[in-house]
């Protein structure tokens, strides 16, 4: 013992020095893209020039900073001290008791900084999460995760979840919200890393990104089994909830509805990995009308799966068709696995909606099968639906849940914060949630931020509303 800790100490002055140098090094390329010539002018366009080069000497920085930390160790010292580095070179803004970015009539600048790190213990003290944020222009920071695994010479990067691609057109700022790492089974984990990402375009609406790897800690391959990005809606408290297991993964956010006064409903994909793979299995819905918003706008595999080959045909037609809004969800008196739903087609714009009449049978456990579809309803149908499948419910099939999905409606100008800091009684998620605090909710500032945005974007000086 002795003689490691004699190790340990001749170690460290190397570590420091080492670290500083990375640090200064760091400081001279984020300097150098504070450069407005190096701004990019459109979402589309590339990664400035140096901008990977300075994102990697930041980890570099702080992967320096974190090796003499202890497996389980309160995390709160190190993390402030990291603040108060950046802090002491300029290199960090718009997070809780830093400055302000520079600014201009168009909005702030925030390139060439960075957002405060975050480092979160996950599996008890297993693994370290740390998660950074680089400004990039126009207005947003590109965020990033690496996962460390202690080793004994220190702790060792093992996994990373990082936009590496900064090319014309694939540059996208990445948003990092949700990392979950699975039990040990059969010598290997699974990693899980949810996102959301919204465009200034779009509004509220943005996508609901998730990527699963597997690791064989065997041989040390990590296999991407999962890389997946949904139409998603994004202005509500809590705009997904994902859940990890050795074997399943569950996740849950709001997708668009054909039902113009629906608005968003609640989806849910449900994966099993096995052989390698990632299957997905049910439940495929919560409800009768959530699997025909599934059936309709869902992979044309899917499509193939839930109904017989006639059906497809009926589906391939209704697409290219404006679908309204859902007529009454019906059970049947011969058969009560029997649901009918109406819903409303325009087949012309001068003549009156059509109403369209979907059968489809409950099979158990989210699952369902579309057996008929018709102009006219099917005999029998005509007795009302048990009023659970017909209102929509927070999800609450996670086996534990990080909190619930906020109700699916219009889409109030809700604020994400608040929604995190109702959780702050489960002391599971104190440590996540002051990572979520800072990266999201303060990322304008808490003097314009707290309870006054939407989504995860706030009002910014200077710049007005963003995702109205």
């Amino acid at each position: 013992m002795r003689r490691i800790l004699l190790i340990l100490l001749l170690l460290l002055p190397s570590w420091s020095q080492a670290a500083e140098s990375d640090l200064t090094v760091t400081q001279q390329r984020l300097e150098a893209l504070r450069d407005p010539a190096t701004f990019r002018k459109d979402w589309k366009d590339p990664a400035p020039p140096g901008y990977g080069a300075a994102k990697q000497y930041l980890l570099r920085w702080l992967q320096g900073r974190i090796q003499t930390l202890r497996p389980g160790e309160d995390l709160g010292p190190l993390t402030q001290q990291i603040k108060a580095d950046l802090l002491a070179r300029g290199l960090v803004c718009h997070s809780e008791g830093t400055p302000d970015c520079p600014a201009d009539e168009q909005g702030i600048l925030p390139q060439g900084y960075v957002f405060a790190p975050g480092l979160v213990w996950l599996n008890g003290g297993q693994f370290l999460l740390l998660t950074t944020g680089l400004g990039v222009s126009p207005i947003g920071f590109d965020d990033s995760a690496y996962l460390f695994q202690h080793h004994k010479n220190g702790w060792r990067l093992v996994w990373r979840d990082e936009q590496r691609d900064y090319r014309q057109g694939h540059f996208h700022l990445n948003a990092v919200g949700d990392v979950q790492v699975s039990s040990l089974q059969n010598g290997k984990r699974l990693i899980l890393s949810v996102a959301d990402h919204w465009s200034p375009y779009s509004s509220n609406w943005g996508a609901i990104s998730y990527r699963l790897w597997q690791w064989d800690l065997r041989t040390g391959r990590q296999d991407k089994l999962l890389d997946r990005s949904e139409y998603a809606y994004l202005g509500v408290d809590r705009p997904y909830e994902a859940k990890l297991t050795a074997t399943d993964i569950w996740i849950g956010f709001h997708a668009g509805s054909i039902d113009t006064g629906v608005h968003n409903y609640h989806a849910i994909r449900h994966f099993k990995v096995a052989a390698g793979k990632a299957q997905r299995v049910a439940p495929y819905a919560l409800t009768p009308r959530n699997f025909i918003e599934e059936w309709l706008q869902g992979p044309d595999l899917d499509g193939l799966r839930w109904g017989a080959p006639g059906r497809y045909w009926w589906r391939r037609q209704m697409r290219k068709r404006d679908l309204d809004d859902y007529g009454e969800l019906n059970t049947c008196a011969n058969d009560p696995s029997l649901r009918q739903v109406g819903l409303g087609v325009t087949y012309d714009e001068k003549k009156p909606i059509q109403p369209l009449y979907i059968t489809l049978r409950i099979l158990g456990g989210g699952d369902y099968k579309v057996l008929s579809i018709g102009f006219t309803p099917r005999p029998g149908c005509d007795a009302e639906a048990p009023e659970a499948e017909t209102a929509e419910s927070p999800l609450t099939l996670f086996l534990r849940p990080r909190g619930r999905m906020a109700p699916p409606g219009e889409g109030q100008p809700n604020t994400m914060n608040h929604f995190r800091l109702t959780l702050a009684s489960l002391d599971e998620y104190k440590p996540i949630l002051s990572v979520f605090w800072e990266k999201v909710c303060l990322r304008g500032g808490r003097s314009v931020c707290e309870g006054s945005h939407t989504g995860l974007q706030c009002i910014l000086p200077g710049f007005g509303r963003m995702k109205v």
